[in-house]
């Protein structure tokens, strides 16, 4: 593996991990978006309220299409990173390192929001009244948390066992397009 598929590989990685944070963050946004709308016409000073979350919103789509750079640029980064490597190219997930960065990249999800989900049943232990007798925000709000930090639960766990099958397929999409690209030529 030459530094430029290290360099590659960590692009890729950087980009699931900043998937995987807007996507946890995104259905609780867009409700904040659809309640502070509604208070908007309201109160005096809402439409503050709805811009706010407004530029929230787009914080969210800039980290998404910063992983989408990430991912599919990942070779352009790295040859900025290192422009000179000579030495001979060998395709990354042959050398048994991208299952172990898939891995890796699940457990440090789940280093991440396991600290979150267990203040979260925690919480739901010690006052159970919170899943349910509270306002439709707030109850929605509580739904959405749990639910992202489910999600995130499960694809960390997913990073960590699927991650032979996860290299798989990305050799298979890899060799697929460099079989398309020497074949075009």
């Amino acid at each position: 593996m030459t530094k430029r598929d290290f360099a590659a590989l960590a692009c890729k990685l950087l980009a699931v991990y900043f998937f995987v944070r807007a996507i946890g963050l995104v259905p609780s946004h867009i409700y904040m978006l659809f309640i502070s709308y509604k208070q908007a016409a309201r109160v005096s000073l809402g439409w503050f309220g709805f811009i706010a979350n407004i530029v929230e919103l787009l914080n969210i789509i800039i980290l998404l299409g910063i992983s989408y750079l990430l991912w599919f640029k990942a070779r352009q980064c790295a040859e900025r990173i290192f422009p000179e490597d000579s030495s001979p190219a060998i395709l990354v997930v042959d050398s048994g390192f991208l299952p172990m960065a898939l891995a890796l990249t699940g457990v440090i999800v789940l280093v991440l929001i396991l600290p979150h989900l267990l203040s979260l049943i925690v919480t739901y232990l010690k006052y159970p009244d919170t899943l349910t007798n509270v306002d439709s925000y707030e109850l929605m709000k509580n739904r959405m948390d749990a639910g992202t930090s489910i999600f995130r639960v499960l694809f960390g766990i997913w990073l960590i066992f699927g991650a032979g099958n996860i290299s798989r397929i990305i050799k298979a999409a890899i060799c697929a397009t460099q079989d398309q690209k020497a074949s075009s030529h």
